[in-house]
């Protein structure tokens, strides 16, 4: 098993791996929050949601952490001569598909039956990898989903979760 310089990076590297385990995805990256949509137009113009990153291959998937909303979960605790506090980061994962012609419906069905059962596969997925003084907590937890409106022959899905780990020090004797 790899273990990542980072809990961050073990959440990332772990949950991508879990995603390209899922039925038909065959490809999936990670980008940083702001590269999963394009910026909004100007002021007065239609609004539309436009995905910057796609993944290199289609069924696929685009995997975000979101580094800059990392908070504690609750208080630090003191557990078997270390203090423990326990940390949540929002992730975001938008699956892609193509249908097999210019159907729009069909590229959306199958966009949605992959997150589908990405929903029910990744809350069952605890993320590996972790540096020492530090490991999951628990597994991904579910959050949201929603359509990305696409061009007519693609479809996409995006889906929230929360990961949470948490990192120990050592007391002072």
């Amino acid at each position: 098993m790899t273990t990542y310089d980072s809990p961050l990076r073990a959440i990332q590297e772990s949950t991508l791996a879990a995603i390209l385990a899922i039925d038909d995805v065959t490809s999936a990256i990670a980008v940083p929050p702001w590269r999963l949509f394009k910026p909004p137009p100007p002021v007065g113009e239609m609004i539309e949601v436009k995905p910057d990153s796609m993944p290199p291959s289609y069924p696929g998937a685009v995997l975000s952490l979101w580094e800059e909303h990392v908070v504690p979960d609750g208080e630090p605790q003191q557990q078997y001569g270390q203090i423990v506090v326990i940390y949540k980061v929002p992730v975001t994962v938008c699956f892609y598909a193509t249908s097999d012609g210019s159907d729009l419906h069909e590229a959306r069905f199958r966009a949605l039956k992959i997150a589908q059962a990405a929903h029910i596969t990744l809350p069952l997925f605890t993320p590996t990898g972790f540096p020492a003084n530090s490991a999951a907590f628990g597994p991904l937890g579910p959050g949201s989903w929603w359509t990305i409106p696409m061009d007519p022959s693609r479809g996409g899905v995006m889906l929230d979760f929360t990961a949470r780990y948490q990192v120990a020090a050592s007391l002072p004797i």
